[in-house]
């Protein structure tokens, strides 16, 4: 990411310490997410799941592939909403999706703010 394109880390590095910052956030906070998407937005069967996860690993794949920068948690959303769509729009729990899109929206402003009162504790000049 950011550390290792700036020289702050080698790659080898940032890939363990990207790693380890995954699993962590999933140990944590990882099981409301995984009942936000999987019982709020749209209810997952076992073969459903899977079918999710699949898409997720795909979309993932392929546009890092791309170079393109994703988040799996939009991912998941996303590949979860796809089964949502084809098992019937009534299944899609609307206040879950409410959340998540509001959270797409939400989450690189508030970063952006962040970064930018970072910015004007930390920066020189």
């Amino acid at each position: 990411g950011v550390a290792v394109a700036s020289g702050v880390l080698r790659p080898e590095y940032g890939g363990w310490l990207a790693g380890a910052s995954i699993a962590l956030g999933m140990a944590t906070f990882g099981s409301r997410l995984l009942y936000l998407v999987g019982r709020g937005l749209v209810r997952l069967e076992p073969g459903a799941a899977l079918v999710t996860m699949l898409a997720q690993a795909s979309t993932v794949h392929l546009f890092a592939v791309w170079g393109v920068p994703v988040s799996t948690s939009q991912a998941l959303a996303g590949a979860a909403l796809g089964i949502g769509i084809a098992k019937g729009v009534r299944t899609i729990g609307r206040g879950a999706l409410l959340n998540i899109l509001l959270g797409w929206v939400a989450t690189p402003l508030a970063g952006a703010l962040v970064a930018y009162g970072l910015a004007l504790v930390y920066t020189p000049g």
